[in-house]
């Protein structure tokens, strides 16, 4: 095939050929576009860390809130996209998380939660997925965190 001398915003590996497309796409999913920096995991002592940076401040809504995000995100091994929105303007009820997703297992004394996740990276097909949550007994508890969030709103 003819490559044409790149020009301004010409793509060098354009093509018209699917197999040589699917190729080409393989060599850059292979290869990268740039160098990323590696994302470090979120572990124990990290959270421990903004709960005592936050301790001062459990009184305001905004820290439970974000307290009990963590600890969901934590726990239930989510991506950031599966349990927050961008922005206010665009939060989608369809899509997003809400507490109507938020389920406990007894009234009473819940030791489980059941959140539901309308969609995830990983999918393709929304057909969303439960992921439960189990009290932990200790200051690391998603149960305890998202129950102290859901009476607080």
């Amino acid at each position: 095939r003819h490559l044409e001398i790149p020009g301004e915003g010409a793509d060098i590996f354009a093509s018209s050929s699917p197999r040589l497309d699917l190729v080409l796409r393989g060599v850059r999913r292979r290869r990268g576009s740039a160098p990323s920096r590696p994302r470090l995991p979120i572990t124990p002592d990290i959270l421990r860390a903004l709960k005592r940076h936050w301790n001062g401040r459990a009184a305001r809504f905004e820290v439970v809130m974000m307290w009990a995000a963590c600890c969901v995100g934590f726990f239930g091994f989510l991506r950031a996209g599966e349990f927050t929105v961008p922005s206010l303007q665009a939060y989608d009820p369809a899509v997003h998380l809400s507490t109507r997703d938020v389920s406990v297992d007894s009234r009473e004394s819940p030791s489980a939660v059941r959140v539901r996740i309308k969609q995830s990276k990983t999918d393709p097909f929304r057909r969303g997925t439960d992921v439960f949550l189990g009290r932990t007994g200790n200051d690391l508890c998603p149960v305890a965190a998202l129950l102290a969030y859901m009476a607080r709103r």
